[in-house]
């Protein structure tokens, strides 16, 4: 229907900010065991458990970061304490649970003494409210609590822990200390206007949390959080409060942090034979599982603050939960409700994946010839490679591969990698290696016939192109490739002879096989279509979906895999492709469990749309629209970033508007709302898309204005 022949080349670029690879970073702090994340025990358990190595591999917190502490004394000249205690509020003793709660926030890391806080670096202000109150049946005097939080928000504090509560025995008691603490702290919160995260210990009770007060709060205000406690096995502890108002749960048994030199506390061995006596000690409550809380969010504000990222308590709030539930991991108590374990790491990839603003488009490359098909990937170290086909008359047509690439100084100049005699429009496709060798598959003409030629960058020079094909028929206009771990290249296209049909082949060391049939036993007519697009997961299972060569439209889409050994039998999914294009109308991805997912323009009970379907391990699931229009839709593309992210692009012809590319995000859970991708001229055809190990994501497409070709560059 449209001739991407006529086209400029725009490359956009969304920008989800740098994602540090999860690499586990730890501290040189010696009082800490050996780390292992995959088996957390000793006294870092609870480090380990919740994923702060590789959370801290990409953030460890900020001088910048205000937390309040609010507890019953601290020892402010520990040694690893003092380096981070900004303001000593109120009068307070030297006791061992505030110290003890400070060091799991903010106990100074990487600093070769003793152990490391969630935030090896924070700005603490510690509040001594170590006042009995035997007349409100409180250990902690919630009105000087009360005060404190009141002082912490006006220093502009925006985390206050509060490892301390009052258990009633009737929920009368406990609803009036309840409606007590929204009177006197969160009605005065909303009229001033101000905005700080809350956490607060669940208790130690043994019951339902919702005769704690003020842990009772949670489920009534989105920037406060009642922390439960679990123990090294990872369930929940003998002592801690359950139930439905227990937002998470943290590690809360044998914690290891800063306790005053020579206290109790002191003289216990925790996973020791004999005490050190060196200002280090172990303790068991929700009231240590909050402080993990708390640092979370430190590191969660302290990231945010390093991306330009203005985020409120309520997006920490659902940064932490939304990263327990993607952690998988659960506790339920005797009432049976599930509640997830905090991960560091999962709530940080969340918050790195909060999109920003589009830039503007800026030119990278223009030219007055015609340029067909493109294709882009991205290398290990982050560098885009992008390839295109220009035909070219010199005696007679010549098809042209094009190549350019870019890194930290901008895109290269284009260079001529294959230049085959015969004028062919097939699109190409590149991808690299773990070496980052480049690989590169094209349509050559050969006589009357087309085939697939193939060319390679091995780090010193490109190949010369090889015929892998050898079909003597008519190659489609889509190639398409992927590489698995072992290095090995497979590439599928389709041949549009009497009896179209998907071929497959395979790149082991320098030998390539024979291609294979790999489609479903179907006959039509040629019709420009039978394109098959392949991706392989993280078992080297390669996954494979085609549209048929039938009419009238839309085409069925078939879905086969190779397990290792074997080929499947293809099947016909419950979803079709509207085939009115030059390239594919759908789009295949696998998520992180090696799922396929699959994007399609179709047309379903008399209703257009860009429909998604997926394999949840059992069956495919039923075609949802994504589009949230009735706007003819085509030209799909997907891409899964490193948080597994699926990315979603295709054009569709808005009302009002002509021809848009939109663009949607999938987090396992929904789809975000379809936007149009602004700053993008009308009619920009997109072509692909891809996610680099930085995570950022690529968005290429054609445009022509004023008969000059150009490729433009956005991102956000």
């Amino acid at each position: 229907m449209y001739k991407i022949r006529y086209s400029i080349i725009i490359i956009f670029v969304v920008s989800f900010a740098f994602l540090a690879l999860a690499y586990p970073l730890t501290p040189n702090d010696p009082r800490f065991d050996p780390w292992d994340e995959n088996n957390p025990q000793g006294n870092n358990w609870g480090q380990e458990f919740i994923k702060l190595p590789s959370a801290w591999s990409m953030e460890t917190g900020s001088k910048n970061i205000k937390v309040s502490v609010i507890d019953d004394g601290f020892d402010i000249n520990h040694e690893d304490l003092k380096e981070n205690i900004g303001v000593v509020g109120f009068e307070t003793l030297t006791k061992s649970h505030g110290s003890h709660v400070a060091g799991i926030i903010g106990g100074k890391g990487n600093n070769e003494k003793g152990i490391a806080g969630v935030m090896w670096d924070s700005d603490l202000y510690l509040y001594g409210v170590n006042r009995y109150r035997p007349d409100r049946g409180e250990y902690f005097d919630s009105m000087a609590a009360i005060l404190a939080m009141k002082h912490s928000i006006f220093k502009g504090i925006r985390i206050i822990n509060y490892s301390a509560g009052t258990t009633f025995k009737t929920l009368e008691k406990a609803e009036e200390r309840k409606n007590e603490w929204k009177k006197l702290l969160f009605s005065w919160i909303e009229e001033k206007n101000k905005d700080a995260f809350f956490v607060f210990a669940a208790g130690n009770d043994k019951k339902d949390a919702k005769f704690l007060s003020p842990a009772n709060l949670s489920k009534e205000y989105n920037n406060i959080v009642a922390v439960g406690a679990i123990n090294e096995d990872g369930d929940l502890a003998s002592f801690s409060n359950f139930g439905d108002l227990v937002s998470v749960v943290a590690p809360g048994v044998d914690i290891l942090s800063t306790v005053p030199v020579g206290s109790f506390r002191d003289l216990l061995p925790c996973f020791e034979t004999i005490p050190a006596i060196d200002g280090y000690g172990c303790i068991s409550g929700t009231s240590q599982a909050a402080p993990f809380v708390s640092g979370l969010a430190g590191l969660i504000y302290s990231k945010a603050e390093k991306l330009g990222k203005d985020i409120t308590a309520a997006e920490v709030k659902d940064l932490i939960v939304q990263g327990a539930i993607n952690g998988g991991k659960y506790v339920s108590g005797p009432d049976g409700h599930r509640i997830p374990i905090i991960n560091a790491y999962e709530s940080l990839k969340l918050l790195v994946a909060l999109p920003s603003e589009w830039s503007l488009p800026e030119t990278i490359y223009s030219s007055p010839e015609t340029i067909h098909y493109r294709a882009v990937t991205s290398d290990n170290s982050g560098n885009l490679h992008m390839v295109w086909i220009k035909s070219v008359l010199k005696s007679t047509w010549y098809t042209e591969v094009h190549y350019t690439k870019r890194d930290e100084t901008g895109w290269s100049e284009p260079l001529v990698i294959s230049s085959l005699r015969g004028s062919a429009g097939g699109q190409p496709d590149i991808v690299v290696d773990n070496f980052d060798h480049i690989h590169v598959v094209l349509e050559g003409r050969r006589g009357t016939t087309t085939d697939v030629f193939y060319v390679m960058w091995d780090g010193m020079e490109w190949s010369e192109p090889v015929n892998i094909s050898n079909t003597l028929g008519f190659v489609g206009y889509l190639i398409k490739m992927t590489t698995d771990s072992n290095n090995n290249i497979h590439v599928v296209w389709g041949d549009l002879s009497a009896t179209p049909t998907v071929f497959y082949v395979k790149k082991t060391d320098e030998i390539w096989s024979e291609p294979l049939a790999i489609s479903p036993p179907i006959a039509g007519s040629y019709c420009g279509s039978m394109m098959p697009l392949i991706v392989s997961d993280s078992n080297d299972h390669l996954h494979v979906v085609m549209n048929t060569c039938l009419s009238p439209l839309p085409r069925s889409l078939f879905y086969t895999k190779f397990n290792g050994s074997q080929w499947s039998e293809p099947v016909s999914l419950n979803i079709s492709s509207s085939g009115n294009s030059g390239g594919a109308d759908f789009g295949l991805v696998v998520d992180k469990f090696d799922y396929p997912h699959i994007i399609a323009s179709s047309r379903i009970s008399g209703k257009w749309g860009m429909y998604h379907i997926y394999w949840d391990g059992n069956n495919w699931t039923s075609p949802v629209d994504i589009s949230g229009t009735e706007n003819y839709a085509e030209l799909a593309r997907l891409a899964v970033d490193n948080l597994g992210i699926i990315h979603g692009i295709w054009w569709e012809d808005v009302v009002g508007q002509g021809l848009q590319t939109l663009y949607s995000s999938y987090d396992g859970i929904d789809w975000s709302e379809s936007e149009i991708i602004p700053n993008i001229l009308a009619r920009c055809y997109p072509v692909d898309i891809v996610a680099d190990i930085l995570n950022y994501i690529h968005v290429v497409c054609g445009y022509i204005q004023d008969g000059i070709q150009y490729f433009y560059h956005i991102w956000k």
